[in-house]
């Protein structure tokens, strides 16, 4: 489940539920009664297991009305993106203070702060290395994030139990420095650990949310949202 802009403007959104093999319902909005009703008109709806979604509170509050024993799932990359915006800015800052060689070494030094660690070549470690040494809480920020992402991708099949316990082994000398992100962890907790243990994500979603997007570049937009349901059928399901 994910919603995408349906018009431009602020608000204007449309929401999409899909399953592994095509798309289910649309709504014009994204409020948790318009979704529960959409969700409640899925057959055997009452059988699904698991739902990914972003951080939106009104997709949760539908899913827990409409099917109660679904367990929600957050979708990763947009956890790692909330959890990444410090170390962005903190980044950002300190690369403008770099002269015009240094930013020529670290042009693409954003993107590997993003990486996993264990995915990295040794000189692109050794780039993270020298960066790092020029800001200490960027230093520790990124080490952080890192200890988080090797739970967030590497605890899949794991017990709910085992899994928190390393999230709050985790937040222990954290807060300080993600205070923001860990209050928002808490909030999703249970969601977050479901991350961890399962392996589902809204990857296919957002491929559909690009069909779509495309879609509606093509037709110019839509004045009739009926006809553009009907496209957007016709254009994602097999």
């Amino acid at each position: 489940m994910d919603e995408i802009a349906h018009k431009k403007g602020r608000g204007q959104f449309m929401t999409i539920i899909s399953d592994d093999e095509k798309v289910r319902e649309t709504t014009i909005g994204k409020s948790s009664d318009d979704i529960s009703k959409k969700l409640l008109a899925i057959p055997n709806i009452s059988g699904v297991k698991k739902v990914c979604i972003d951080m939106c509170t009104s997709f949760a509050k539908a899913i827990r009305e409409a099917v109660p024993g679904a367990e929600i799932v957050l979708d990763r990359f947009h956890i790692m993106k909330l959890l990444n915006k410090k170390l962005w800015k903190l980044n950002e800052k300190s690369f403008k203070n770099l002269d015009e060689k240094a930013r020529k070494r670290f042009s693409e030094i954003r993107y590997l702060l993003s990486k996993d660690r264990r995915q990295l070549k040794k000189c692109e470690k050794r780039s993270i290395k020298d960066y790092l040494q020029l800001n200490k809480e960027m230093k520790n920020i990124y080490w952080k994030i890192q200890g988080f992402r090797n739970i967030l991708f590497g605890y899949h099949g794991y017990k709910h139990g085992f899994v928190s316990q390393k999230l709050m082994e985790w937040i222990e000398g954290t807060r300080k420095y993600l205070g923001n992100f860990i209050k928002t962890l808490e909030t999703w907790w249970d969601e977050v650990v479901n991350a961890c243990i399962y392996k589902e994500s809204n990857a296919r979603q957002e491929g559909i949310n690009n069909k779509i997007k495309a879609l509606k570049r093509r037709g110019f937009g839509y004045r009739n949202w009926l006809n553009f349901e009907y496209r957007i059928y016709g254009e994602c399901n097999p």
